[in-house]
């Protein structure tokens, strides 16, 4: 079953969602066991009885528990009406319920054709809920299956922030926000009983072989692929008695979405005529008869992909509310000055190595990010305000002294939501006065953050009067005076100093 992560490019109903889709799966099959057990009592001679599947599925991907509850609510000896209620629990927090009504009908030639519906509800990883329409048919001989399905979503998609993401269009930094979208689909197969075993043994070998395919216009790539499954049956169990049976199947599955997928699945069919009375309880059943209960095939939950499928939208810093500038890269190839000019207030200049130390001695204007390659920043969207993170294309640069300058960045006076990140700084070192970062004067909502400092002097970092800072995971080391050190004016406030590594 696809899963509704994106691997290649790229968690959720909430508790309560989740506990209401359990407790409606819960109601209803006691109801339906309630209201059939008086009808299938009228009928003595009732040939297919009600039965309680039991499923434990352990995958490679994911594993689930399911329980399936089938219920004959009219039959004739040729012809049955059932009910077909399940309930799934799956291991990334996900629950689904599936509400069906089927018919079939014994034909002379040795084939059962059926037909069946379900309305579908899943509470999905991503809190998220979705519901859909599955129509199928079916023809089963004693050696053959035939079945092919078909799935409508009756919603549109949701929101699934762990998806979203931060990226570059130009000169712009934009983020497309997460989406879970569901999707329509089919799925088709064919089995053939392998004859290792006689058609009247309770032992039956099986082998099935089809595919799938899942789309939507709000997604790039479609879910398709094959699926192979082999199942053992041992029909009517010395210890749970006629109609009962246990299977044991292992499937696999590929689709470019999430590569190879394996499972394994042991599922206990316990009949219930047995309990709710009747001439027919436990009465043996010919090959053919016994095709008429099997369990529906269907893909087992509403597929869904979760993936960065929002319209760009301009990116907002969240330390500001505002949308960033222009995006510069900076390389070897030119000094650090020219970038911060050409990108402007509000802009995000991208150091980036590879082509040699970057030349300092600039200074930052009002609301500028200096970010070093291979650097995060956290961003949020500013149409939907779906947070994400943007890494720095690049690897992480030097940024050095300039010749005749003093500090190797300084930031302009009274310039606010400075943030310098990601970058290894080196001064002229032992004997020279210029500081690695240095504020000038009354500074507001300053960030400083996993920067290597040295060759420097007098301090590594030198604030003015900042109102608001927070300096985080900074090493400095290598000062003309000897003593490594993070400077702020007396009338400097708000200020957060968190695992800064000061080395002499």
């Amino acid at each position: 079953m696809p899963l509704r992560t994106k691997r290649t490019s790229k968690k959720r109903v909430c508790c309560g969602a989740r506990a209401g889709v359990a407790g409606r799966i819960t109601a209803a099959l006691l109801a339906t066991t309630a209201m059939a057990s008086p009808a299938l009592a009228q009928d003595e001679a009732s040939k297919w009885g009600p039965s309680l599947d039991l499923e434990a599925a352990l995958g490679t991907e994911r594993s689930r528990g399911e329980v399936d509850a089938f219920w004959p609510l009219w039959q004739d000896g040729r012809a049955m009406l059932f009910a077909d209620l399940r309930g799934k629990l799956f291991e990334d927090d996900a629950s689904e319920g599936n509400f069906g009504l089927g018919y079939r009908r014994m034909l002379d030639g040795g084939w059962n054709l059926g037909g069946y519906g379900f309305f579908d509800l899943r509470s999905s990883e991503n809190d998220n809920t979705f519901s859909q329409i599955t129509v199928g048919a079916e023809a089963l001989s004693v050696d053959w299956d035939l079945r092919a399905n078909v799935y409508v979503p009756l919603d549109d998609a949701e929101s699934a922030p762990g998806a979203s993401i931060a990226e570059l269009q130009g000169a712009s930094l934009v983020v497309r926000a997460g989406e879970e979208v569901p999707l329509w689909g089919f799925d088709a197969e064919i089995g053939w009983r392998v004859p290792v075993f006689e058609p009247e043994d309770d032992s039956q070998l099986r082998v099935y072989a089809g595919g799938f395919h899942f789309d939507s216009d709000d997604v790039d790539d479609s879910v398709t692929g094959p699926r192979l499954r082999l199942e053992y049956r041992l029909h009517d169990l010395d210890w749970l008695g006629e109609g009962s049976r246990l299977t044991v199947s292992a499937e696999g599955q590929y689709d470019s979405e999430r590569d190879t997928q394996a499972t394994g699945a042991l599922r206990l069919r316990i009949p219930l005529q047995s309990f709710v009375g009747g001439e027919g309880a436990g009465r043996p059943l010919t090959p053919i008869e016994r095709r008429m209960v099997e369990p529906v095939v269907r893909d087992v939950d509403i597929v869904t992909l979760a993936g960065s499928f929002g319209d760009p939208e301009p990116a907002v810093n969240p330390a500001t509310g505002l949308e960033f500038g222009n995006v510069v890269t900076v390389d070897g190839s030119r000094t650090l000055q020219q970038a911060i000019d050409e990108a402007d207030d509000g802009g995000l200049i991208i150091a980036q190595g590879g082509a040699g130390d970057i030349e300092g001695g600039a200074t930052m204007t009002d609301g500028q990010t200096l970010l070093g390659g291979g650097n995060s920043l956290s961003v949020r969207g500013g149409v939907s305000g779906s947070a994400a993170t943007f890494v720095a294309p690049g690897s992480r640069p030097t940024v050095v002294f300039a010749v005749g300058t003093t500090p190797v960045i300084q930031v302009d006076s009274v310039a606010a939501n400075i943030h310098i990140s990601g970058l290894d700084i080196r001064g002229a070192g032992p004997g020279a006065l210029n500081a690695g970062i240095v504020f000038k004067g009354i500074n507001a909502n300053a960030t400083v953050s996993d920067n290597t400092i040295s060759g420097i002097g007098p301090a590594g970092i030198v604030f003015g009067a900042v109102d608001g800072a927070n300096v985080t995971g900074n090493t400095i080391s290598d000062t003309t005076a000897g003593l490594s050190s993070i400077l702020f004016a007396s009338d400097s406030t708000d200020v957060t100093l968190t695992a800064n590594t000061l080395l002499n």
